[in-house]
């Protein structure tokens, strides 16, 4: 038990380096990669991310359309299929944009827990969940893998404060998280309601902020 956790943490610990076959960033070499039919992709069942936004998801598009697929998506081979661990972005704009093959990397991912592993900080470091998902992230990672804050802090490069704090937001209610998510409640606003020790306090002033537009500073 204790080596399998260690070894949970040290594939964490290298995050997208894990992932990508290049840690520096450079575009890998041909032998490294392949181009797959897109229809034999399938979604990450543990993607973190919820929301795509379409107005960014259809400037992807028009890249995709002018310039290709740079970064290739990065696939486990299951049940004959190709499931994604990181790019669904990219895998959804493809589509879109009418590809039938895409550059994929294939990792050797075994167990459920690296997929959802590798998902998570992929999209972290990429910064591409809003603070909602990041928090439900931040939380898997604390229940899957039994990370401390402090280690999640180090692995996804923010201060433990940061972490905390974004988890905490899970413990507002569910209109409040759906109203952050959607962009109609900041960061600021978030901490304020959590200052509130009562939902019904909590519900009144989010009503409040939404009616008046009001801001925090």
């Amino acid at each position: 038990m204790a080596s399998a956790e260690i070894d949970k943490k040290s594939v964490l610990g290298r995050g997208l380096a894990s992932l990508i076959p290049d840690a520096r960033g450079n575009a890998p070499t041909k032998r490294q990669y392949f181009e797959c039919d897109i229809e034999k992709i399938v979604p990450n069942t543990y993607q973190p991310r919820k929301l795509f936004d379409k107005a960014a998801l259809q400037e992807l598009v028009d890249s995709i359309k002018a310039n290709g697929i740079i970064q290739p998506l990065i696939v486990r081979i299951r049940d004959g299929h190709y499931e994604l661990i990181a790019g669904e972005r990219r895998w959804r704009a493809a589509q879109k944009a009418g590809l039938t093959k895409v550059p994929v990397v294939v990792k050797e991912v075994d167990q459920d827990v690296h997929s959802l592993e590798m998902a998570l900080i992929e999209n972290i470091q990429r910064q591409e969940l809003n603070c909602i998902e990041e928090a439900i992230a931040y939380q898997q990672l604390v229940d899957q893998f039994q990370l401390s804050h402090e280690e999640i802090a180090t692995r996804v490069g923010k201060s433990r404060a940061t972490v905390a704090n974004t988890i905490r937001l899970l413990k507002l209610p569910a209109v409040i998280r759906e109203d952050i998510s959607a962009g109609k409640l900041t960061m600021g606003h978030a901490r304020s309601l959590l200052a509130l020790e009562q939902t019904e306090d909590q519900l009144a002033v989010r009503e409040e902020i939404l009616r008046d537009k009001l801001s925090v500073r």
